[in-house]
């Protein structure tokens, strides 16, 4: 081989070598471009567990499945005159289900919210019509189309007839809340219908007004912010009243729920005998004299008239009143202790008890007389406060642990002072006052035990508590081989208990089967009922970004009892394992600047597949500058890669170096092998 064939081969080498690492450093770019898209954050899909094989090109993904455009519903509520209706609220359900689907309330503008819904056939129900007004159908149908657009119209009347503004002065805004009674039967949770409660004022005892309960077993208001009371004046045909006086509390922009249980009369099967005489009640209220302030914590003392035996001591609550069951006779009171600040009277007071009836008795304390303090007082202590540290492992690995809910509570009181929640790095900080508290572990994530010891640590001024609480993780069962050839005969064996979650599932049926009893091998085997896996999901309006530290209580849709809470983590997801079976979800707090939903989120658990169930909170207008839930991922990848630039550059310049050198080469031979031919 002459030298420049050797030359030019190795021109030709050099060149093939810098055109593939040219090549090889655009791909990288261009799956680095890719993979960024034009925002330069890496688009962080949330983790399912399985790996992507990134950079195979031959690799072809199939098209996903195109599925049928959602539909949406919007309903208005107005009057014949155009008239828009506020406070209207309609349950909507899907025709041939009997499950309700949401609940849509009209705003100011007499419109709901948009609500998406798959293709498929839907009606409306009335459950509270708008103030003075009526509706004048109760049921309406709707069809939803794929990527249709409902609006329905609802059109109400006034129930009575339209005065005439008269101008007044605007008074003070009122913050409202609003009452909710569902009435139900003990034993069945059967919902009753048309019982009547009376709903009167705690500190004056005026009456407020009258509630009925409607088909649902439901019974709605709003009051003004204040402490009321119920009592049940109309019971329901084939159930006993209930004759407890009902305490409630309205809060402003708040949902309060009161949930009340009716008895069913006893079925007689025997002929009746002779039954003791039915109880007496007697309610004592205790209020401050001139200022009517109920005072709570008060003794008296109930002795029987005739032999003078005490029957029963009682105290006051935080009403002032006091209630217990006697029988007929005649009682007289005596005040033992009562509030501080305050005279107690010691003179009896005598009271008869009645069958079957009710006795009220309102007593009044008179104010100690205010000693004049001394003319120069002494400045008040400064609150001294400390800061407590805690640190959420798990016991087995060490790992932090994130969205661990903890109650701290004063040592000598018990009354919880603040609830905290882990953080991202399984840290609680917070600061109290100086003082001894304990510490109890309310809830966990999905995965670990709760911790059910209490805790308890001293505050010191200006110092830093630590303390370290660990958890252990959920163990998984393993499945048990089942044996090529069983036995003729076996016994049943006990049903292993599931493993511990967050929150206690619903009581499971015993088995009829009992432990020891022997059974075929070809007879059933009972096992406890499986839970799913279920994920909530927040995320925030607009933005669509995960929105951590929403608080939602999960209640079971057949009786409306409360089965657990979870708090959303850092990526705005909480997991709760769930029976199959129908749940709703309540919001209870999100964090500042969003508002917190108030309809009732319904879904359903299957017993062969987990639930994922997306919440969309809505931004609070009235805060401009409030944290839209944006996380900022952190920067993978963003260099560009100079090296493999520079590199490429060098060996394209050798290349053509040695390709010039080449050809002056072969010209150079060319000429002198034409000298030497001409010479010979």
């Amino acid at each position: 081989m002459s030298i420049s064939n050797r030359n030019l081969l190795k021109s030709a080498v050099m060149l093939v070598l810098a055109v593939a690492l040219m090549m090889t450093t655009a791909v990288t770019a261009f799956a680095y471009d890719g993979e960024l898209g034009d925002t330069g954050y890496v688009d962080a899909p949330y983790d399912n567990g399985i790996d992507s094989d990134y950079g195979n090109e031959n690799i072809i993904e199939e098209p996903p499945i195109q599925e049928p455009p959602l539909g949406s519903l919007v309903v208005i509520n107005s009057t014949h005159e155009g008239q828009l209706l506020a406070g209207a609220v309609f349950g909507l359900y899907r025709v041939g289900e009997g499950v309700r689907l949401a609940e849509l309330a009209t705003d100011t503008q007499g419109r709901t919210q948009e609500v998406p819904l798959s293709q498929g056939d839907y009606f409306l129900v009335l459950l509270m019509p708008s103030h003075n007004h009526m509706s004048i159908v109760n049921r309406v149908y709707v069809a939803v189309g794929a990527g249709q657009r409902q609006v329905i119209t609802i059109f109400s009347v006034p129930t009575q007839p339209k005065l005439e503004p008269t101008p007044e002065p605007t008074p003070p805004p009122v913050e409202i809340g609003r009452l909710l009674i569902t009435l139900r039967a003990q034993g069945t949770n059967q919902l009753l219908s048309g019982a009547v409660f009376e709903l009167r004022d705690a500190m004056n005892g005026e009456f407020v007004a009258h509630l009925t309960t409607d088909m649902f077993g439901e019974a709605a208001l709003d009051l003004p912010v204040g402490d009321y009371f119920l009592r049940e004046v109309q019971n329901v045909n084939g159930f006993i009243p209930n004759p407890d006086r009902i305490n409630v509390r309205i809060s402003a922009n708040r949902l309060n729920e009161v949930n009340i249980t009716s008895q069913p009369p006893p079925t007689e099967t025997q002929p009746p005998q002779e039954t003791a005489p039915q109880n007496g009640r007697l309610i004592l209220t205790l209020t401050a004299e001139g200022t009517r302030e109920p005072l709570q914590g008060a003794i008296f003392e109930v002795r029987r008239t005739s032999d003078n035996v005490l029957m029963a001591e009682i105290i006051t609550d935080r009403f002032g009143e006091s209630a217990i069951n006697l029988s007929p006779d005649d009682y007289f009171l005596r005040q033992i202790t009562t509030a501080q600040g305050f005279e107690f009277s010691t003179e009896r007071v005598n009271i008869r008890i009645a069958e079957g009836a009710v006795r009220e008795i309102a007593l009044t304390n008179r104010p100690i007389a205010p000693v004049t303090p001394p003319q120069d007082d002494p400045p008040p202590a400064e609150l001294l406060e400390g800061r407590l540290l805690m640190d959420v492992v798990s016991a087995q690995t060490g790992d932090r642990i994130i969205g661990a809910v903890f109650g701290i509570y004063d040592l000598m009181t018990e009354e919880r002072v603040a609830t905290v929640l882990s953080n991202s790095f399984g840290e609680v900080s917070l600061m109290l006052p100086v003082g001894n508290f304990f510490m109890r572990n309310i809830a966990m994530p999905y995965g670990y035990h709760r911790n059910m010891e209490r805790v308890n640590f001293s505050i010191r001024a200006n110092a830093v508590t630590n303390l370290a609480v660990s958890a252990r993780a959920v163990q998984r069962e393993q499945p048990t081989p089942t044996p090529t050839q069983p036995p003729e005969i076996t016994q049943v064996p006990e049903p292993t208990p599931p493993p511990q979650v967050v929150t206690p599932p619903p009581a499971q049926r015993p088995s009829t089967t009992a432990p020891n009893q022997s059974i075929p091998v070809t007879a059933p085997i009972r096992t406890p009922q499986s839970q799913s896996r279920v994920e909530i999901i927040t995320r925030a309006e607009q933005s669509g970004s995960p929105l951590h530290g929403a608080t939602f209580g999960v209640y079971r849709a057949i009786d409306s009892q409360r089965v657990g809470e979870v708090t959303t983590d850092a990526n705005g997801r909480a997991i709760i394992a769930l029976s199959s079976g129908e749940y709703y979800l309540r919001n209870t707090s999100v964090q500042f600047g969003f508002l917190q939903e108030r309809s009732r989120i319904f879904f359903t658990v299957a017993t062969d597949g987990n639930v994922a169930v997306e919440v969309t909170i809505q931004r609070d207008a009235n805060i401009p500058y409030a944290d839209y839930g944006v996380i900022d991922l952190p920067p993978t990848g963003e260099l560009t890669p100079v090296l493999n630039y520079a590199l490429g550059s060098a060996f394209l310049a050798i290349a053509l170096l040695c390709l010039i050198g080449a050809f002056k080469q072969d010209k150079h031979n060319r000429s002198s092998y034409k000298g030497v031919k001409s010479y010979a």
